[in-house]
């Protein structure tokens, strides 16, 4: 019996102990939002962009067919950083002087809403996984009440409901504690995605007349 304590009130430390690290990054931030990382819903434009105005633009970059055909391609997960700058200085140098800004222009202006897009897309899948991840770690808390209470039962016809609970409980322990391993590399998604909106937003404006 006192083993079976000892077993329980462990899992409940632990489980508390994860709890309270992801309340300490909760503190001054959206509650389903898990990570260190300052939640930053929307990359703006002004911040990263320091060529011509971008507004206006986000609707009618994608009727300029070798616009939408290279922001469809730069955007794409697998295309990295180098290969997307390449792409930019070619299609720079494909245009006349005096189309050129309007046509980076209205490049960056679809890299911005696409990779915003994605980052926004990544952020709420987030948050649904912290509202499971949360739903699991309440469904752990009730599962360790109820089985203070059956364990209190001595009988012998009890110790296979005991042992089943058990199986049960540690499963879904080891689910919650590897899904919470999976945080850390989530939660580096948003990021990626902005600095590379960064990254092409200054790849742009070097190519600017």
């Amino acid at each position: 019996m006192i083993a079976r304590a000892i077993r329980s009130a462990a899992l409940a430390a632990a489980l508390a102990a994860m709890m309270a690290a992801r309340v300490v990054a909760q503190e001054t931030m959206d509650p389903d939002w898990p990570c260190i990382q300052v939640l930053v819903p929307t990359i703006s434009s002004a911040v990263v962009w320091d060529g011509p105005s971008i507004e206006g633009l986000e609707a009618r970059w994608r009727d300029q067919v070798g616009v939408a055909r290279l922001v469809g391609h730069v955007t794409q997960r697998h295309v990295d950083a180098d290969q997307a700058e390449q792409k930019i200085d070619a299609f720079a140098e494909s245009q006349t002087t005096a189309d050129r800004n309007a046509a980076l222009t209205a490049v960056f202006a679809g890299i911005w809403e696409i990779l915003n897009e994605k980052r926004q897309y990544m952020i709420e899948r987030i948050k649904e996984f912290t509202r499971q991840q949360d739903a699991r770690a309440n469904r752990i808390e009730n599962m360790l009440l109820e089985l203070e209470v059956i364990s209190s039962d001595s009988s012998p016809a009890s110790g296979a409901k005991i042992a089943k609970f058990r199986q049960d409980l540690a499963l879904e322990v080891r689910i919650f504690e590897d899904r919470e391993k999976s945080i850390v590399y989530l939660c580096e998604l948003p990021v990626k995605v902005g600095g590379k909106i960064g990254v092409l937003a200054r790849a742009i404006s070097a190519q600017l007349n």
